[in-house]
């Protein structure tokens, strides 16, 4: 399951981006700049994000946890502001899914870190949280 944040910002263009070479879709400053501030917290993160046919996305890992941190967005900006969605998946063993152990919780340090910067991040508007999407 993934815990999904859907968020408005003027902060990131995707005119700037580098170009997703599978399909053109943007996420990757938005994946860059949360994993600069999450290594800023202890977390590692993969640098730069890879690319994707659904979007951007890093390795991110907290002591022996690790998760799948996405992100995308439009092609284009529409009145200077962008829609984006970061998706984040807890890293499981087969037996672990099979087993329903080890699942994501609500309160796991990433996720609340993420929501912490996106909260008090003065660009983003119209923050929607979905836990285990």
């Amino acid at each position: 399951m993934a815990h999904l944040f859907e968020f408005s910002s003027i902060a990131f263009d995707p005119r700037d981006e580098p170009r997703n070479s599978i399909n053109p879709i943007s996420g990757y400053a938005v994946l860059d700049w949360l994993a600069g501030e999450l290594e800023q917290v202890g977390f590692e993160a993969t640098r730069p994000p890879e690319e994707e046919d659904w979007g951007w996305y890093a390795e991110v890992s907290d002591g022996g946890r690790a998760y799948l941190v996405g992100a995308s967005g439009p092609e284009d900006l529409t009145d200077g502001r962008c829609d984006w969605i970061v998706q984040i998946e807890k890293r499981r063993s087969l037996l672990e899914k099979l087993t329903r152990k080890n699942v994501m919780q609500d309160d796991e340090r990433l996720l609340q870190e993420i929501e912490g910067l996106l909260r008090r991040s003065p660009d983003l508007k119209n923050l929607y949280i979905e836990a285990n999407a």
